[in-house]
């Protein structure tokens, strides 16, 4: 697994595995076949397709939206978190929104 640290501008799409330890400072698409383990700040949504897979240990500032992939949040989501097919699971740490699951 690629790891990456510091800040990356912009919007990215994941086509790798990826651990990122730093900020995004756009939105993250994790397409097929990639795993993203963000343990930093992504600043606006994070995307994961159907086929990938990602986990949530940090920030999520916007939305995050589970389009058919692998999905585990452990952290923080400040927007919502829609599920539209594939698995999606919360630990009990975990904060959506205002909420703490």
């Amino acid at each position: 697994m690629q790891s990456e640290n510091g800040m990356l501008k912009g919007d990215i799409q994941v086509e790798h595995d990826l651990q990122l330890n730093g900020m995004v400072t756009g939105s993250v698409t994790v397409l097929r076949g990639a795993h993203f383990r963000l343990n930093g700040t992504a600043c606006k949504d994070l995307i994961v397709e159907a086929g990938s897979s990602a986990e949530v240990n940090g920030r999520v500032s916007g939305n995050v939206v589970n389009v058919g992939g692998d999905l585990v949040i452990r952290g923080v989501i400040d927007g919502s978190l829609k599920t539209v097919s594939g698995s999606t699971q919360t630990d009990p740490s975990a904060r959506i929104g205002s909420e703490r699951i």
